[in-house]
């Protein structure tokens, strides 16, 4: 039986030209927050369809998941750069009339109804914004989910800040899940090596 599927990353200038993509205004507010937050807090999709307006502390730098997988609660961390982003979709959000302001209403809601973005209107939103980027590979919250965790991994942050941030209950799950080695890494270990003569 084969071993656990582990998603390549999505490069990060591909992210980065997904979330020039969005539009002005409040729609392209939202994607970008959506994006951020899979993107750089590691979000499972359905963790992000159930984040509410209470589960989003910019001031602290924390964000809130009540229901994880497996039922379990966990804080990430948000960084400045991040809360910006969603600070700004939080203004337009306060301004439209069909979303409620209630600390226990959906973070992501639709301006049409005010109701929670579903999983599935993420995934439909992420591939559209990557081909106005550009892109034309397999874009998933998954994917963007395992770009926080090789980027992460890639900076040195410590196995057990990448195993909390993700919510995985075992480290060797994590482990599993960064198992995998992109080409441009063995393409940057094969410059470094030192050099060699017959002379």
């Amino acid at each position: 039986m084969g071993g656990r599927y582990t998603p390549d990353a999505i490069p990060r200038e591909v992210i980065l030209g997904m979330l020039d993509a969005c539009s002005p205004g409040p729609i392209g507010a939202r994607d970008k927050a959506m994006v951020v937050l899979l993107w750089r807090c590691g979000l499972r999709s359905q963790e992000l369809a159930d984040l509410r307006l209470m589960d989003v502390d910019l001031d602290a730098g924390l964000v809130h998941v009540q229901h994880g997988k497996g039922d379990k609660a966990r804080s990430i961390g948000i960084g400045p750069l991040e809360a910006a982003v969603v600070e700004n979709w939080l203004l337009y959000r306060a301004a439209w009339p069909k979303c409620s302001q209630a600390l226990d209403s959906p973070l992501l809601c639709s301006l049409r109804n005010g109701k929670p973005l579903r999983d599935t209107q993420f995934r439909r939103a992420l591939p559209k914004l990557a081909r106005k980027a550009g892109y034309d590979g397999q874009i998933s919250p998954h994917r963007l989910r395992h770009s926080f965790a090789t980027e992460l991994a890639e900076e040195g942050a410590p196995m057990q800040f990448i195993q909390a941030s993700l919510g995985h209950a075992s480290l060797a799950t994590t482990e599993v899940y960064l198992k995998k080695v992109r080409p441009s890494q063995l393409a940057e270990l094969a410059r470094s090596r030192p050099g060699w003569s017959n002379d």
